[in-house]
């Protein structure tokens, strides 16, 4: 099924079925998207091979090399927007497609709710566009906005998701130089620009740690290994960023199964 609209065209199928001679307008004049709603989509898109998962879609410039490689139980959703068509209706949202500015393929993720609403407007235009022109005609442009809000919105959590991988990222790179050095939630907070509660909440959920058991982890690790180099437990303590003797005791002592000073002895046995 596809509609040849004068500024755009939209394509649901469930086999590589399109042809860019279906649409009227110069493929290099418009915005391209492709939705996979199905099983992995291979496409070949400037000489590379991709696969398109389930809920992704992409954004990119067709060219006559583009390949689409059918398979069974695919299903997806083709658009072309020309660029006519953000000029009238959606200048708005071109900022939120950085595909259409440049020759780059893009990639984002859709959840299945939004994937199944965007699925259901796209029906929804082609049982009107089959049955009822009038009401096509009347709505059909307001459908399609709201199909490309929910991309817009997919796209804008999809960056989001990945600047606070990037940010924790860049607090565990600064955590490795800087873990014997006084360190604070909000420290980290005000350095890397992040509420303190979102930060402990994604840092949990990237290391798995708290970001006060990480750091305990790297001190104690730290500490051993001066201990093992000949270092005293009291300046072990001090040179791995402990404040407090009783507090680098208990907590070696929990980590490690012995005390500092038996750990010493330990290892002092084990050489000789």
């Amino acid at each position: 099924m596809f509609i040849n609209d004068e500024l755009f065209f939209i394509e649901y199928a469930d086999s590589v079925s399109y042809c860019y001679e279906k649409q009227q307008f110069d493929a290099q004049d418009t915005s391209h998207i492709l939705i996979n709603l199905g099983n992995p989509l291979c496409l070949s898109l400037t000489e590379e091979n991709i696969c398109l998962p389930k809920y992704q879609f992409c954004m990119f410039i067709p060219e006559n090399k583009n390949i689409l490689k059918s398979s069974p139980g695919q299903k997806f959703i083709y658009l072309s927007l020309k660029s006519g068509f953000w000029s009238c209706f959606m200048s708005g949202f071109l900022t939120a497609f950085p595909s259409f500015t440049d020759e780059n393929a893009y990639f984002y993720s859709l959840n299945e709710k939004t994937a199944e609403c965007i699925l259901d407007l796209v029906m929804k235009m082609f049982q009107k566009y089959q049955t009822d022109s009038k009401a096509y005609y009347a709505f059909h442009y307001s459908w399609l906005s709201e199909i490309l809000m929910g991309l817009s919105q997919s796209i804008s959590h999809t960056e989001a998701e990945s600047h606070e991988k990037s940010v924790i990222k860049e607090i565990l790179r600064y955590l490795e130089y800087n873990f014997t050095e006084r360190i604070s939630i909000d420290m980290l907070s005000s350095h890397f620009y992040i509420s303190k509660y979102y930060l402990m909440r994604q840092f949990k959920k990237e290391t798995g740690y708290t970001i006060h058991n990480y750091i305990l982890k790297k001190r104690i690790n730290y500490a051993c290994c001066l201990i093992v180099n000949g270092i005293s437990p009291s300046e072990a303590c001090y040179q791995s960023g402990f404040t407090d003797y009783s507090l680098f005791f208990k907590a070696f002592t929990k980590t490690t199964g012995f005390s500092p000073s038996q750990y010493q002895s330990t290892l002092h046995k084990k050489i000789i």
